[in-house]
């Protein structure tokens, strides 16, 4: 395998997918999915959490 990697993940998770394949050393290209608008507002409320994790502890 050469490291380049297509990740599947929903649009607003695509930042933390890709930053997390990207330290794992491979090179990655999203393809985002939409997310439904009615459940939008919580995924994006998890997200922040867990990206202020992500980029805070790394690893």
């Amino acid at each position: 395998m050469d490291g380049r990697l297509a990740l599947v993940t929903d649009d607003y998770h695509e930042f933390r997918a890709c930053s997390t394949a990207r330290s794992l050393g491979a090179e990655p290209y999203a393809v985002p999915a939409r997310t439904p608008w009615y459940i939008l507002s919580s995924c994006w409320a998890r997200e922040v959490l867990a990206l202020t994790k992500h980029l805070l502890f790394p690893g």
